[in-house]
């Protein structure tokens, strides 16, 4: 398929904008996309403050930890403020019977780690990961991968517990009364017994600690996700959060849209499948990901190019994530029914998906003004892929509209879902021009918070704000 291009004598304009990004040349971008022109941002007060004492000390550092335990706080200010509804995980009747029951199976693991003729059983059963499987990213697992404390007596243990084994080489989860306690006193027979010693007290410290700040774990969130939507009348958007499994503490957040008929995920993170949401966990999930729109990227020298995200680091996803909740969800979620759309694509191993294009309002606490960009991009009405230049990396960019046009030849013999493409297709012009008017006011504000030089301070200044909140 051809691919398109852009100049700086064909869009001066809208070069001008991308700053470090190169755009192929093409002579009939779009006007209404190239007319994007800067213009005078009043700013409040704070934020001049903030930028002001940011220029004075630029090296001072900013966290963006958000713990769990102060969401309350901040759920309950912007639900009094903008009057939307955010569930944080186990709120609900349901997730709170889970959380009681999680708690009744985290106390018994408590009492057989305490007692000398189950703790060394018990810790095994729960640890051992045979050779050859995945790392669980746990600093206890008994496994042989590198930063296991067990790597390197991994295979000398496996031949001592192999009549308490399956096929698979984990160990069995029925084994006997009698069983156990053979294995408690193999286990405690092994040379490593001290480092075995040392994690089991880890172990316990970890869980006592763990029982009053449990949570649910990703299997019952999904379950609570689903209790809530069938509460849920027509036309009703509330908010979700995800804690992974702990309610006081730092984790990975992960945050969802709920309406009676769709689940929404307006910001993707790179984390590992176990601590997000999915289509294999919501099969019509609309999902927000550079990756399904760039179909390529590539690099001199090979490198691994990451895609484009509006996080920047490993710690914003909660003040970033409650902001999109916050600004999607509010006026009645008029940024998700006015200026967001659902595309439909089909997927040859899974059939008809959704990927969520955001509203622009929440685009100004994006840390990445190249993810922004991208986004712009894929409006255009051309119905062949955008090659963009950036930091040394082609990225092949698939416009919505031929995303649309694809699946609808795709989706040749299914007539709801070609039915439901063409909708789509038919509202994108209308949508485009709408959204690219919110995006300029968008970026406005955006680029008020950019200083000569520097990084943009939007998501810092709002961490800020954030925290002030919680004090």
């Amino acid at each position: 398929m051809p691919k398109n291009n852009i100049t700086k004598k064909n869009c001066p304009s809208f070069f001008s904008s991308c700053a470090s990004v190169m755009v192929s040349p093409r002579s009939d971008y779009p006007k209404s996309v190239a007319k994007l022109e800067e213009k005078p941002y009043q700013l409040s007060q704070n934020k001049s403050k903030f930028l002001e004492e940011q220029k004075l000390n630029p090296t001072q550092n900013y966290t963006y930890f958000l713990p769990a335990a102060e969401l309350p706080i901040l759920v309950k200010h912007y639900e009094e403020k903008h009057g939307i509804k955010i569930f944080i995980n186990g709120e609900t009747g349901f997730g709170q019977e889970s959380i009681a029951k999680n708690q009744r199976v985290l106390k018994k693991s408590i009492e057989e780690l305490k007692q000398p003729g189950s703790k060394y059983a018990a810790f095994f059963i729960e640890h051992w990961i045979p050779k050859g499987y995945g790392s669980n990213h746990d600093d206890l697992e008994i496994s042989c991968s590198f930063g296991s404390k067990f790597k390197n007596c991994h295979d000398l243990l496996r031949v001592d517990i192999i009549p308490f084994i399956d096929d698979k080489a984990f160990i069995k989860k029925n084994l006997s009364v009698r069983e156990r306690a053979k294995l408690n006193e193999v286990v405690q027979r092994f040379n490593c017994k001290s480092l075995i010693d040392k994690c089991i007290e880890l172990d316990l410290k970890e869980k006592s600690k763990a029982f009053n700040s449990m949570s649910l774990d990703k299997q019952q969130a999904i379950a609570e996700i689903k209790f809530i939507q069938k509460l849920l009348k027509e036309g009703e958007y509330v908010g979700y959060i995800f804690t992974n499994a702990d309610r006081v503490r730092a984790q990975h957040f992960e945050f969802i849209i709920i309406s009676a008929k769709q689940l929404i995920r307006p910001i993707v993170m790179n984390i590992p499948a176990q601590r997000t949401f999915t289509n294999i966990d919501f099969p019509k999930m609309g999902i927000t990901y550079t990756g399904d729109w760039i179909v390529c990227c590539d690099t001199q020298d090979q490198r691994e190019v990451n895609m484009p995200a509006p996080q920047a680091g490993r710690y914003e996803c909660g003040t970033l994530g409650l902001l999109y909740l916050k600004e999607l969800l509010k006026n009645d979620a008029e940024q998700i029914k006015e200026y967001s759309l659902l595309i439909p694509h089909y997927n040859r191993l899974t059939g008809l998906e959704y990927w969520f294009f955001p509203s622009p309002q929440p685009l100004r606490y994006s840390q990445s003004s190249f993810y922004n960009k991208i986004l712009r991009v894929a409006l255009l009405p051309i119905d062949d892929y955008v090659d963009i230049k950036h930091k040394g990396a082609t990225y092949t960019i698939r416009t919505l509209q031929s995303i649309l046009k694809e699946t609808i030849q795709e989706t040749h013999s299914w007539s709801k879902a070609r039915a439901e493409c063409k909708k789509a297709l038919d509202a994108l012009p209308e949508f485009s021009e709408r959204w690219l008017k919110e995006f300029e006011k968008s970026s406005f504000k955006r680029n008020s918070m950019t200083p000569p030089g520097g990084k943009n301070q939007y998501l810092t200044y709002m961490t800020d704000h954030i925290k002030k909140l919680t004090r």
